[in-house]
């Protein structure tokens, strides 16, 4: 691919943004919220047992922490998820107000760089690029901002 990029001395550029709103999605009901709590609870009491234990949940709510982190690392980000999970359990039901967000583009000659500040599932990602009409496209996550909930397909 690289061998295929051409320079050139004349530059085109050109700059977006827009700002949209995100409508949420209720909060998980109370039982799912228990449901998350137990088997974190769960992992926790079966890492004594199995001390190199990465995988945390089951079926859709499976976590696969990184093999990297000592047993007190991974202990530490369970017990802040089990801490995390408890806050919203009190919020169950609810729906938010819509997000406000700026999404920005960047672009020079053939590439493109898309700014959002969340974080998007592979799916919508190369949905962005092959929607583009620039040769090569870059989603960027995480930008101006500090949100970061994850944006599925749905």
């Amino acid at each position: 691919m690289l061998d295929s990029i051409r320079t050139t001395d004349e530059v085109q550029s050109a700059y977006a943004s827009r700002s949209s709103y995100l409508e949420h999605s209720p909060i998980s009901t109370v039982e799912e919220l228990d449901e998350e709590i137990a088997f974190c609870r769960d992992f926790l009491e079966g890492l004594e047992r199995n001390p190199d234990d990465v995988w945390l949940g089951y079926g859709p709510h499976t976590v696969n922490l990184p093999p990297s982190f000592d047993r007190d690392a991974r202990r530490r980000v369970v017990e802040r998820r089990i801490m995390l999970t408890e806050q919203v359990r009190g919020r169950s039901g609810q729906i938010f107000e819509p997000l406000s967000l700026e999404l920005q583009m960047f672009r020079w000659n053939e590439f493109a760089l898309i700014l959002n500040p969340l974080q998007l599932f592979v799916q919508l990602g190369l949905e962005v690029k092959r929607r583009s009409r620039h040769r090569y496209t870059f989603p960027v996550c995480f930008t101006g901002g500090g949100m970061s909930p994850y944006i599925g397909p749905a």
